[in-house]
C-alpha cells in the first residue's frame, strides 16, 4: 500500500489579529483534507469551521475531552463542524474526509490540545452531500485570532482501492 502524501494547498500566517479566515477555491483533487492551526488563544477562545458558507442546522458534533481539573462530552447541532474551546498556545488539527465526493455527507475528526488547559477530540458531520469549495475557520468565541497565528491545509491523495 502506497503511503499518503500531504500536499500542502493553502498557508496563511497571521501579520494582524482577525477574527475569521476564508479559504475559498479549494481545488477537487485530493480525497481528504487536514486543517492544521497552531496560535495563542485567550481564555475561552475556540476555533470552529464552517463549510460552503452554510450557516443552517445541517452540523452535529460530539466532543470530549479534559484538562487538569476535569473531563467533560457534549454534543452540538449549531452552525459549525467543530469546536475547540482552548486557551494559551495551543495546536488544532482536523481531518476532513472524502470533501470533494458528491454522494456522500461529509465528516471530520478533529483534536484540539493546549500544553497548559486541555485536550479534546471532536467527531461531527456537516449533512450534505455538496463537494467542499470552501471552508471558513472561526474564532468562536468572537475574538481575534492573534497575530503569528498559521493556518494549513493539506489535501491527501486519493486512495484507489
Amino acid at each position: 500500500m502506497a503511503t499518503p502524501t500531504y500536499d500542502l494547498l493553502a498557508s496563511t500566517t497571521l501579520t494582524s489579529a482577525v477574527g475569521n479566515l476564508t479559504f475559498s477555491s479549494i481545488p477537487q483533487t485530493h480525497g481528504d483534507l487536514v486543517i492544521v492551526t497552531s496560535g495563542t488563544f485567550s481564555g475561552g477562545s475556540g476555533i470552529s469551521f464552517q463549510l460552503n458558507d452554510d450557516t443552517g442546522s445541517n452540523y452535529s458534533m460530539v466532543a470530549t475531552g479534559g484538562n487538569p481539573y476535569n473531563t467533560f462530552s457534549n454534543t452540538d447541532t449549531s452552525f459549525r463542524l467543530a469546536y475547540y474551546t482552548i486557551s494559551g498556545q495551543s495546536v488544532c488539527i482536523g481531518q476532513l474526509m472524502n470533501y470533494s465526493n458528491t454522494t456522500q455527507h461529509k465528516t471530520m475528526l478533529a483534536r484540539g490540545s493546549s500544553a497548559t488547559t486541555s485536550v479534546q477530540m471532536i467527531a461531527s458531520r456537516w449533512a450534505s452531500t455538496a463537494a467542499v469549495t470552501k471552508i471558513k475557520i472561526i474564532n468562536a468565541a468572537g475574538e481575534n485570532f492573534s497575530v503569528g497565528h498559521t493556518f494549513n491545509i493539506y489535501g491527501i491523495a486519493k486512495t484507489v482501492v
